[in-house]
């Protein structure tokens, strides 16, 4: 069984300031670094740090080339990759003392992605395989459509939620991994109980994973809810928890878990990665999560 991440490649700037700058501030920062990121470079690492083999499929800009070596040394398979002459997606990065953060992305070539080059990634994969997907890219309903007509198993993260999601063949989802602000803007519901149940009514077969920061995690499909609470940890940056968590949470589903198990797994791996800097470069191996476990 393989994964592949179809997703963006950002070049990140991360400033590290005392609070999110406010409307028609300037503030000092107290540092600044630049390093790979994306959601979908942070979701391969996270994948290819639990052993399993992981596969990136995205446009790479002509700037792009520490991403590249980024994922590569990180057991990702970038034989797939879309080398084009554009430059490459970036991201700007608050991170307040509180390790809370604002993000700005723009999408440059992420936003290029062709249905030809869908077509030369998806024949390399088949039935029982895992695909995952966020939003930082375009074409995604082409995506879903191919990858589930393949017997692909999608996992899906709705960020940033925008009105492409509305157009979205979200039936086709399996995994849907949202946290409490794309929960209350898919489902329309403020309270976060209620959250999982809206979703499950328009999409009966999903599976909502729903992740709530130091309030902890729930998983809800037909038959069952479950809840597994946070794990307390000095927070030091929050960039990557989610992709993390994500990565973690398959990982156990392919291994056999039971839900539980795997929000335990997750939850830990999340608590690691928000205890360091940085996003990429701050993801456990599995050695360390089971240690931690």
């Amino acid at each position: 069984m393989k994964v592949l991440v179809f997703g963006s490649l950002n070049i990140d700037t991360i400033y590290k300031l005392e609070h999110i700058v406010q409307p028609n501030e300037t503030i000092c920062a107290s540092g600044c670094e630049i390093s790979a990121g994306g959601k979908g470079l942070n979701q391969a690492m996270a994948f290819a740090k639990t052993g399993l083999p992981v596969y990136i499929a995205s446009n790479l800009g002509r700037n792009g080339q520490v991403l590249a070596d980024t994922l590569k040394s990180g057991n990702v398979d970038i034989s797939l990759l879309n080398h084009v002459d554009e430059d490459s997606g970036q991201a700007i990065i608050q991170v307040d003392k509180a390790g809370n953060n604002a993000i700005i992305v723009s999408g440059n070539c992420n936003e290029h992605i062709s249905e030809a080059y869908i077509d030369s990634v998806l024949p390399h994969f088949e039935k029982g395989d895992i695909l995952v997907i966020q939003n930082e890219i375009n074409n995604l309903h082409l995506i879903i459509e191919k990858a589930k007509a393949a017997g692909l198993i999608i996992v899906f993260n709705p960020s940033p939620y925008n009105h492409v999601i509305e157009t979205l063949p979200m039936d086709k989802i399996d995994y849907l991994f949202i946290n409490e602000v794309e929960g209350r803007q898919l489902s329309g519901s403020d309270n976060e109980k209620e959250i999982p149940r809206l979703i499950l009514e328009r999409y009966p077969a999903i599976k909502v994973i729903l992740t709530l920061g130091e309030r902890g995690a729930v998983y809800a499909d037909e038959n069952q809810y479950v809840y597994e609470p946070a794990i307390k940890t000095e927070v030091v940056d929050t960039v990557g928890a989610g992709d993390t968590f994500t990565g973690y949470f398959i990982y156990g589903i392919m291994s056999r878990k039971s839900v539980k198990e795997c929000l335990n797994m997750a939850s830990t791996a999340s608590s690691i990665v928000i205890g360091r800097h940085g996003a990429g470069n701050s993801i456990p191996t599995l050695d360390e999560v089971e240690k931690a476990l």
